[in-house]
């Protein structure tokens, strides 16, 4: 099945030498988000002000034919809300 990892911001804060915090950087979070019918994800974006994603996927069916899809998915729970097309 595929997947694929919001970034987020890393839980753990850095210090200097002097021990003074560092800003968080952004890395690798903690959300994962499987496609709906489990083919391969093609590409994805997100709503940098807003709490939604949309991802493209694309199965290979038994038939021959390919299932391709656009699905919404909600950045904090990674669960996909809506397939769009």
């Amino acid at each position: 099945m595929a997947a694929l990892c919001l970034l987020g911001v890393n839980t753990a804060a850095a210090q200097t030498s002097a021990g003074d915090d560092v800003v968080q950087l952004p890395g690798a979070g903690s959300t994962i988000v499987h496609s709906k019918f489990g083919g391969q994800i093609f590409g994805f974006d997100i709503d940098q002000n807003g709490a939604e994603g949309v991802l493209s996927e694309a199965l290979d069916l038994s038939s021959g034919n390919v299932l391709a899809a656009v699905e919404a998915f909600d950045q904090r729970t990674g669960n996909i809300v809506k397939v769009v097309a």
